[in-house]
């Protein structure tokens, strides 16, 4: 029986019919469980946290590392996850969230493994908020008006997009560095071009991050870009619709469930047989 651990944004949400970890589980004819952490607007700090927590537990169980794999598609550069909690955070129970319309709660913690390892597509089943957790990743991405002027004075007092790419590239070679410590197969995938500056939302391709920002270069260097899967050397997910004229949302910029398929079947589960050794 082979554990698969998954992470990402909106791009893998558990909670969403249809995305890629789904999809690769039904391609996947070997015996396997599937642990999805991917939730909408999250960022790569929730990516691979909630990846490490998972494998180490997995791991605390018995499980053997020659069973476990771990397939991450990262997020936006800029989203930054802020944990915030019931007993230390002013005006908490304004900022909780746990919208009618989605499973999610907002913040959510990693630890609630209550939509775990089922992770039905379409559930209605609550994401329980623990009273503690990480506020959504992305800055546009709002839920209620006192989160967004929280998030928006956060903006305006720290936040700078060299220090944003500073904190990814540590997300990313933690992840690597954790998975190779303990011998776990895995790979590397983006929703969208996070390698370049400007970044995909300004509709230009500009210079590799660590080319415009000195303090990120030595963090580039470090990463073992064979174990990531990019699309025309630098794009995701995203790109990878553009390219090849598959659907897009209302929203003309996630993937459509039928693009989701035929992304999975032709670059995602390729990449899971070459480096997961999966079939």
């Amino acid at each position: 029986m082979k554990h698969i651990v998954t992470s990402g944004c909106s791009f893998s949400d558990a909670f969403v019919h249809g995305r890629w970890p789904q999809q690769l589980t039904e391609l996947i004819k070997e015996p396997h469980t599937l642990y999805n952490y991917g939730m909408a607007s999250k960022g790569n700090d929730w990516i691979s946290k909630s990846i490490i927590y998972k494998v180490d537990k997995l791991l605390k169980e018995g499980i053997s590392t020659d069973d476990i794999r771990v397939v991450a598609m990262w997020s936006g550069l800029d989203r930054k996850g802020l944990w915030i909690t019931e007993h230390e955070t002013h005006n908490f129970e304004n900022l909780k969230m746990i919208p009618i319309h989605r499973c999610q709660s907002n913040p959510s913690n990693f630890r609630d493994e209550s939509f775990l390892p089922a992770n039905v597509p379409g559930s209605t089943k609550l994401y329980k908020c623990e009273g503690n957790g990480y506020l959504a990743g992305s800055f546009s991405c709002t839920f209620n008006d006192h989160i967004n002027d929280w998030r928006q004075e956060y903006n305006k007092r720290f936040y700078t997009h060299e220090g944003a790419g500073i904190e990814a590239y540590e997300h990313f070679l933690r992840l690597q560095w954790f998975l190779d410590l303990h011998n776990i197969k895995y790979f590397f995938m983006t929703y969208a071009n996070i390698m370049t500056w400007p970044c995909h939302i300004t509709g230009t391709v500009g210079q590799l991050t660590k080319d415009v920002f000195p303090n990120i270069e030595h963090l580039y260097n470090m990463v073992n870009w064979d174990k990531w899967v990019f699309h025309n050397e630098t794009e995701g997910l995203y790109e990878y619709c553009l390219y090849h004229g598959l659907t897009l949302g209302p929203d003309d910029f996630h993937p459509t469930e039928e693009s989701q398929i035929i992304f999975t079947k032709n670059f995602v589960y390729p990449a899971a047989q070459k480096l997961l050794d999966m079939m």
